[in-house]
């Protein structure tokens, strides 16, 4: 009975609750319906312009609202002209006049995307221009006059691919079997800035392209990115190269100074730097206008992958753990995923497979760890490539979040494992005796000897793997959380 006598209560409550709910939708369409057109279209304009990093997460595109059409107060007239109006389905989805489009999907750049294009094509053709010079057999590293363990290096010129003058004989990199990390760092310079000099050839071709009404601005901002970021690595390696230890040769920092190749190098890589964040500020990595679905996030997808990527094959490639004795005998000891390289106190390499460790345990887990990477940087291609056409179709988004999803999980077990390796003693027979055995984590040679890394530091190896999984973690969460374009009824 008392529940029979509450219910008209509720329902009173319910309905004072409904009247000031439709009270105040009726102020709020009051207001609207007090704005004038003009008033209502700059208000919206003002409401959807500048969106960048909040477009990230509403899901808005980056163009303005056009003005509001009521079809039927049109005459049959208009209605036929409405019919040939050029419709871009974005998020939220507009029609625009073919004579009144936003500046982004014009077929014709204009304003400050034309002259964005126009500044890139320059600077990007100077920088060409001084990657294909620094290309070249020119001088990266130029000997000083002074005696280094009885020899003058003054006028020897250490290029890209060899060495010759300065009173001593030419020698080629190829041949440079002495000293294996020299060759290696000369050749991945080389390797970069020819790779560089070519992607900024792409995205000069593409800027040119879109210049005169052709493509989009997808290619072009994806080319100058890559270009820019392969010119980083060619500089970055330089400097370090500068600094190696080349085995039983002085340092290039104690016999000469950086010189012409490296300084063309440098300066190409700043000029596709201000060429990159031109085009960047300009289209606010908007892609249009051959894109008939725009979304921001498709944009961000693509880049995070690309970058999660990169750092996989770096990282698979470079130090995981490093230590410091600086001792006579032994002053660096440095493990990657495929072997252990000693620097020993004169400067000489000695570098050990990861075999010669003879401890199954480590070697079972360094396998697994460098394996999930391997299948993870797979994953992240298969994404990479997936996201392209993502940004036409929803099945191939569907996709590359999926494939974004495995990587995620590969990269995750590479990165734990890894970590949980270096903090375990793997295996517990003595190695007194043993020529390092005063240097943990040094290969003994002995069946299970002690191997344990937990006095090492953590290195680029394992942190750019972890930096990559949080990357295409986020990237894949993102995107999902953002609003995916409604699919299109047809009439």
């Amino acid at each position: 009975m008392s529940n029979i006598q509450h219910e008209p209560v509720a329902d009173e409550a319910r309905q004072r609750e409904g009247a000031d709910s439709h009270h105040e939708d009726e102020e709020e369409a009051a207001d609207v319906v007090s704005e004038t057109p003009s008033e209502r279209h700059e208000r919206n304009r003002r409401e959807a312009e500048g969106v960048w990093f909040s477009g990230l997460l509403s899901g808005a595109a980056y163009l303005p609202h056009p003005k509001r059409v009521h079809e039927s107060d049109l005459s049959e007239t208009e209605q036929e002209e409405l019919l040939q109006e050029a419709t871009y389905v974005v998020p939220r989805g507009y029609k625009y006049k073919k004579e009144n489009l936003p500046d982004i999907i014009n077929p014709t750049p204009v304003g400050k995307l034309r002259t964005a294009l126009i500044l890139y094509i320059v600077l990007a053709f100077v920088a060409w221009a001084l990657l294909l010079s620094a290309a070249c057999p020119l001088p990266w590293y130029r000997g000083k006059d002074g005696d280094v363990d009885g020899v003058n290096y003054k006028g020897r010129w250490f290029t890209l691919y060899g060495q010759k003058y300065g009173g001593q004989p030419s020698t080629s990199i190829a041949d440079l079997h002495t000293c294996p990390i020299e060759k290696q760092f000369m050749q991945t310079i080389a390797a970069s800035t020819i790779i560089s000099c070519g992607m900024t050839l792409i995205a000069l071709i593409r800027a040119v392209a879109r210049l005169r009404g052709h493509g989009s601005y997808g290619p072009v901002l994806l080319f100058a990115f890559l270009g820019f970021i392969w010119g980083l690595c060619a500089n970055a390696m330089s400097i370090s190269a500068y600094e190696l230890r080349r085995c039983s040769n002085p340092r290039f920092s104690a016999i000469a100074h950086l010189d012409a190749g490296f300084a063309l190098s440098l300066v190409a890589w700043v000029l596709l730097l201000v060429g990159f964040v031109l085009l960047a500020v300009a289209t606010k990595f908007n892609v249009g206008p051959s894109l008939r679905q725009l979304r921001v996030m498709d944009t961000y997808f693509f880049v995070l992958v690309a970058v999660a990527l990169l750092f996989t094959i770096i990282g698979n490639a470079t130090t995981i753990w490093k230590r410091r004795f600086n001792t006579d005998d032994v002053s660096v000891v440095r493990v990657s995923y495929w072997h252990t390289e000693l620097i020993m106190g004169n400067g000489t390499n000695i570098i050990f497979g990861r075999a010669m460790y003879r401890c199954n345990a480590y070697n079972k887990r360094i396998k697994a760890s460098v394996s999930f990477l391997i299948l993870g940087s797979i994953a992240l291609t298969l994404s990479l490539i997936t996201a392209v056409p993502a940004f036409f179709k929803r099945p191939c988004r569907a996709m590359a979040c999926a494939f974004g999803i495995v990587a995620s999980a590969f990269l995750l077990v590479s990165w734990v494992t890894a970590v949980a390796v270096k903090y375990r003693t793997l295996c517990e027979e003595s190695v007194v005796g043993s020529l390092y055995a005063d240097y943990p984590g040094v290969p003994s040679g002995i069946f299970n000897g002690a191997t344990k890394f937990d006095t090492y530091g953590l290195q680029e190896g394992v942190i750019l793997v972890i930096l990559a999984w949080i990357l295409v973690t986020a990237a894949v969460v993102f995107n999902f959380v953002v609003e995916w374009p409604h699919k299109r009824r047809m009439p």
